[in-house]
C-alpha cells in the first residue's frame, strides 16, 4: 500500500466511524486496524531515546507479604516519511522498539519498505507507529 493510500483510508474510516477515534468511548480501538507493509522515504530520522519502564509494587495481605517490581525499557525513535509517487505527501512517525531490536540509524532520502506498521491518530492527524517494526532499507 502507499502512503498516499494509507492516509486516505484512514481518514475516510475516521470519517464514516469516528467513535472508533474517540479513546476515552473505545480504548485502543485504534489497535485494531490492519498492520501495513509499505514504502516510504527517510525525510527526518531522530535519535533513539530511551524510555523508563512501568513499575509496579505488589503486595500480598495474605500469611506473608510479598512485592515484586516489573521494569524494562524501550527505545523511541521519531521519524517522518514521505510518499514515493507523492514527495509533498508527509507523515510522522513513532516507534518503540526493544533496545536489542532497534534498528540503525537511516539518512535523509533513504527509500525504506516498513513491515508492521500501524496508523493512529495523534494531534487529529495519522501518524505511523508500532513496536519492534521492522524497517528494511530499500536498494
Amino acid at each position: 500500500m502507499s502512503l498516499t493510500d494509507a492516509i486516505e483510508a484512514w481518514k475516510h474510516v475516521k470519517r464514516v466511524q469516528p467513535l472508533l477515534f474517540q479513546s476515552k468511548l473505545i480504548p485502543g480501538a485504534q489497535h485494531h486496524f490492519p498492520r501495513l507493509t509499505m514504502t516510504a522515504i527517510v525525510k527526518r530520522w531522530g535519535n533513539p531515546t530511551k524510555t523508563q519502564g512501568a513499575r509496579w509494587l505488589i503486595v500480598s495481605s495474605m500469611i506473608f507479604k510479598c512485592s515484586c517490581v516489573l521494569s524494562g525499557c524501550d527505545v523511541q525513535i521519531g521519524a517522518e516519511f514521505s510518499c514515493l509517487s507523492n514527495a509533498d505527501n508527509t507523515i510522522r512517525g513513532s516507534f518503540f522498539f526493544d533496545p536489542l531490536l532497534t534498528p540503525k540509524a537511516f539518512s535523509v532520502g533513504d527509500i525504506v519498505k516498513l513491515d508492521g506498521i500501524e496508523m493512529q491518530e495523534w494531534n487529529q492527524l495519522p501518524q505511523l507507529s508500532g513496536k519492534d517494526v521492522q524497517i528494511k532499507k530499500q536498494l
